[in-house]
């Protein structure tokens, strides 16, 4: 038994340190005050009838692993629960009774960050987005899929501090030469 617990710690080792990390949150959410935009009931000239208030359950399970292959190539692996037919929200509201909740891929990459060329980062897979953004342009929930490329700049003796260049393939639908005429 020892000998085979020796050789399936050695094969862990070789793979490298892998981390576990996740977190689970509940939560209750009210939604007051809104209104659709069909004409009123009672007064057809103008738009807008009040919805009833809405009270749900909502849960979020995310479980996270990342890890390293070598000095230069990382990995990353995340699961949360969530819609599958909404892209920014890994919050899942708890109704339907006893039915099971979705729980799929959210991240799935590999970035490769080579010595040689110091600040080159390429990445791909599913991820969340390399470039800075904030809540009024890109959700922070949402993942990409594709290929990034960057490479940052430091400079110590210069008003710039640091320059950075990305690059980005995002592939929004597949083109498959089956459907093609």
């Amino acid at each position: 038994v020892e000998d085979r617990l020796k050789k399936v710690e050695t094969r862990v080792s070789e793979i490298g340190a892998i981390k576990f990390s996740g977190d689970i949150r509940l939560r209750s959410e009210s939604i007051f005050g809104q209104q659709n935009i069909l004409a009123n009931g009672d007064n057809p000239a103008l738009l807008g009838n009040e919805l009833s208030p809405r009270h749900r359950m909502r849960l979020r399970a995310r479980l996270q692993m990342r890890g390293s292959i070598t000095d230069e190539f990382d990995w990353g692996l995340r699961f949360a629960t969530g819609s599958f037919a909404d892209n920014i929200s890994t919050n899942q509201t708890l109704t339907d009774f006893f039915n099971r909740k979705p729980f799929g891929l959210d991240q799935a990459f590999i970035t490769y960050k080579p010595k040689r060329v110091g600040g080159l980062r390429l990445q791909g897979g599913r991820f969340e987005p390399p470039w800075t953004f904030t809540e009024m342009t890109i959700d922070n929930d949402l993942m990409v899929d594709g290929f990034n490329e960057s490479y940052t700049r430091a400079f110590k003796k210069s008003s710039l501090k640091e320059l950075t260049f990305v690059a980005w393939q995002l592939p929004m639908l597949e083109r498959s030469s089956a459907f093609v005429r």
